[in-house]
């Protein structure tokens, strides 16, 4: 009877320290460094390098400056949710550095027989009539 009590004593504080060594094991934690390219800033969490446990699901919102638009998320991108919205999550199992990309956002006006874009790379076009000059974009 004294082996039988003392076999269910063993197990039993064998299991409890099994226990709080799982409770007491912390989890890896990974550093998420985030940036920007002109155009725009990463609003949530911010700019610069954050430290997450592994497995946590981190908000990322990016918001862009007038005349830009938010093109989508580069980098380290295999964990985010929606790489395309500029308010998304991503889950941290590892080190990442990820950046929200920004472009000039296109813009047309049009005028008598003519018309001038904006394009996203920063250039200018016309098209139209150009009888007073008015397509010459090459100098604005």
């Amino acid at each position: 009877m004294a082996c039988t009590s003392i076999r269910r004593v063993t197990i039993l504080l064998i299991a409890a320290a099994l226990i709080v060594g799982m409770l007491g094991c912390d989890g890896e934690s990974y550093a998420l460094t985030l940036g920007s390219t002109r155009g725009g800033s990463v609003t949530v969490p911010g700019e610069g390098t954050f430290i997450y446990d592994e497995g946590t699901v981190a908000s990322l919102a990016a918001e862009a400056d007038e005349g830009y638009d938010f093109v989508s998320w580069a980098g380290d991108v295999a964990t985010i949710d929606n790489v395309d919205a500029a308010i998304t999550t991503i889950t941290v199992l590892d080190a990442y550095e990820v950046t929200a990309v920004f472009q000039y956002a296109a813009m047309v006006t049009a005028g008598d027989l003519h018309t001038v874009g904006l394009c996203s790379n920063g250039t200018m076009l016309a098209v139209g009539d150009n009888g007073d000059g008015q397509c010459n974009v090459t100098g604005w």
